[in-house]
């Protein structure tokens, strides 16, 4: 009867062991998940950043290049006319 009482004794602690180890397991699968989840969004949000970064970048080149071409007809049309009022004075 010893044997018996010892056997299921020993059992008890084997369930008792592995309970504490899935519970364990559990919580670190929900802290991976956690870790997994917080990676993957700061990760999108940084591929955001750098997409809006580069489009606001692409955007303000354009803005430049548009004003520099604006300023260099502005310019060209300055020293027509100011030929224009050399010619005429002469």
């Amino acid at each position: 009867m010893a044997d018996w009482a010892a056997m299921v004794e020993a059992r008890d602690a084997e369930i008792a062991r592995l309970r504490a180890a899935l519970a364990e397991s559990e919580r670190l699968r929900g802290s991976l998940y956690e870790i997994f989840r917080n990676t993957y969004a700061n990760e999108v949000d940084r591929t955001d950043r750098y997409r809006l970064a580069w489009l606001s970048a692409r955007r303000r080149a354009a803005e430049e290049a548009a004003f520099g071409a604006d300023a260099v007809e502005h310019y060209e049309a300055k020293i027509q006319q100011l030929r224009s009022t050399l010619g005429d004075s002469r």
